[in-house]
């Protein structure tokens, strides 16, 4: 293995980035090939675990990694999906078989379940709507859900304690109402039918798998790679995998150049492209400064 890189990499700092115009995979892959010697040990890759955004860059990591090693027979890496972080890990059955992990529900499933809900909420206050209008106040509502899932640990029942000894318009207390289809309908219907929140099952595999890590910490590399660390599952295992001896995060194209004052302005704006990173770093308690150009990026950053 290579020494100087391998201190590089999982030194002091455990956060880097590639600029947004690099070959992603290709410097991935060359730099794991690197430190695991893979050219004169292939089988060392299978020590390996990374985590990528979704399948297809799974694979494409895998492809990399065969072309970089001229099409030699490998072991490659545990390369897993964030969004099934768990799955076929047979040292986390045990632990997943303790806790209430249930599947989501389908997407069809859900849409036809809330617009349901947006219909039976209109008949009890004798109100008509069609069946069209259901659906769209339903899609509405899932991508509140979906938005809630990614923010984590949303406390709904606050809308309620807003209008304790106000003069808000009526329409506002309607609006509050309604709202009681995502804060106590939909956990009922979800719960009574088996089923879990959205990203519940994902957010559930990471944190046993944290807790594995904390108990027995690997000293094999565990990376988390390609991510801008959106959702509280991701959140967790970037926050654990910085603390073992060989783990580390990989951002995509995260501007390396801003000053503590331009981060500062950026977290303060959602729209701003680079915000997700400034988020993810205040959420998981580093500065930005702990975050470096991955090696051999650090003077040409259109490599």
């Amino acid at each position: 293995m290579s020494g100087s890189l391998q201190s590089c990499l999982f030194g002091k700092n455990r956060f880097f980035t590639l600029p947004a115009g690099a070959d992603f995979l290709g410097a991935l892959s060359d730099t794991l090939i690197e430190i695991t010697d893979a050219r004169n040990k292939p089988e060392a890759l299978s020590d390996v675990l990374i985590f990528v955004p979704n399948r297809r860059s799974a694979r494409a990591l895998a492809g990399r990694l065969f072309e970089g090693l001229g099409g030699q027979a490998i072991l490659p890496p545990d390369i897993r999906p964030l969004g099934d972080a768990g799955d076929n890990d047979p040292a986390l059955l045990g632990e997943l078989a303790s806790v209430d992990a249930r599947p989501p529900m389908p997407p069809g499933a859900r849409l036809g379940a809330l617009a349901r809900l947006v219909n039976a909420w209109h008949t009890n206050r004798g109100e008509t709507i069609t069946s069209a209008a259901a659906v769209a106040i339903a899609q509405k509502l899932a991508q509140l859900l979906d938005q809630a899932a990614l923010a984590g640990q949303v406390e709904w029942e606050k809308l309620t304690t807003l209008l304790d000894g106000s003069d808000l318009a009526q329409h506002w207390q309607v609006s509050v109402d309604f709202m009681s289809i995502v804060m106590r309908l939909w956990p009922e219907l979800l719960d009574e039918n088996g089923f879990s929140d959205t990203n519940e099952q994902d957010r559930l595999a990471a944190e046993a798998m944290c807790a594995r890590w904390e108990r027995s910490p690997p000293d094999t590399p565990v990376l988390i790679v390609g991510s801008t660390g959106s959702t509280p599952a991701t959140r967790l295992l970037m926050q654990a995998a910085v603390k073992l001896p060989k783990g580390l995060v990989l951002f995509p194209g995260l501007d390396t150049e801003n000053d503590a004052i331009t981060w500062q302005n950026i977290l303060e704006a959602p729209s701003h492209p680079q915000h997700a990173f400034a988020d993810t770093m205040q959420a998981l308690g580093y500065p930005m400064t702990d975050i470096a150009p991955w090696p051999g990026f650090e003077n040409d950053p259109t490599r």
